[in-house]
């Protein structure tokens, strides 16, 4: 999909007064990475979903760790076990 850009158009690098001047609906669906278009697709419901749970199990864990007294610093590293 070539959002509102020719594909002659997508090989060279954008600017950010470009991203600017697009209207809104087709700037919420592209980035520009290092000056290039890069579509960005609508996440799955199911990718939506799995996001929610992931989140949900994190809050819920961390809460309970906060009970215990534990605090968490930029350097701590979670493990997820099922």
């Amino acid at each position: 999909m070539t959002v509102g850009f020719s594909a002659s158009a997508l090989s060279r690098p954008r600017h950010r007064e470009e991203y600017d001047a697009l209207p809104e609906e087709i700037a919420k669906a592209i980035e520009i990475v290092d000056g290039y278009v890069v579509y960005c697709a609508a996440p799955t419901p199911d990718h939506q979903t799995a996001g929610r749970r992931l989140a949900n199990l994190l809050e819920r864990h961390a809460r309970a760790a906060m009970r215990r007294g534990m605090s968490a610093s930029p350097s701590t590293t979670m493990w997820i076990c099922a």
